[in-house]
């Protein structure tokens, strides 16, 4: 029952009281495996990422095939590889807030990449503070080794979703093209 409602808790975002249902769970049964599964999600996505991790690794030792997945590479990592892991994840599932938080980290305490500014970017303009997406985006431009179809796509959508309708054009006639191969058109 503890371990149910704690992760109808999760699902709704409420992550410390999950974190307390599901510590019930595991003080009446120790080796209830799937409970470690679900408070190793619980925990990562309260960003105890070395705790997730050790649960993850508890519920696959007593047998449970299912458990929550960090892969082992995150979980031996380095905390910049634990950060970006779980700011993109956080991204993927549309929890904008905190994956900025994350990204902001990232690139104030790492070497500025242009793969932050465009993640973050991205989470900005999915919450529609275009001012801040903007910036990240032309940030990111600037930086070594930029996605530079993927950020002039995202300021093209971007000035799209603005009306601002001739910068958006004109970033699209500008997008590079991919050669992905040799053609043959048959007449």
């Amino acid at each position: 029952l503890f371990n149910n409602y704690a992760i109808l808790l999760g699902e709704k975002g409420d992550f410390k009281e999950a974190l307390a249902m599901i510590t019930k769970a595991l003080s009446l049964d120790t080796n209830y495996a799937q409970a470690y599964s679900a408070r190793a999600q619980i925990r990562f996505f309260l960003q105890d990422i070395d705790s997730a991790c050790i649960d993850k690794t508890k519920s696959i030792d007593l047998g449970y095939l299912e458990a929550f997945n960090i892969p082992e590479i995150v979980c031996n990592g380095t905390k910049s590889i634990k950060m970006k892991y779980t700011a993109d994840i956080f991204a993927k599932n549309k929890l904008f807030d905190q994956a900025i938080s994350l990204y902001t980290l990232l690139i104030e305490n790492t070497v500025d990449s242009s793969d932050y500014h465009l993640n973050r970017g991205y989470c900005y303009y999915s919450i529609k503070d275009y001012s801040k997406a903007e910036s990240d985006y032309l940030k990111a431009l600037k930086l070594p080794n930029p996605a530079v179809n993927l950020l002039y796509s995202n300021l093209s959508l971007l000035y799209f979703d603005q009306n601002i309708f001739e910068k958006s054009i004109e970033l699209d006639k500008n997008i590079p093209l991919i050669v992905l191969g040799n053609y043959n058109h048959a007449n």
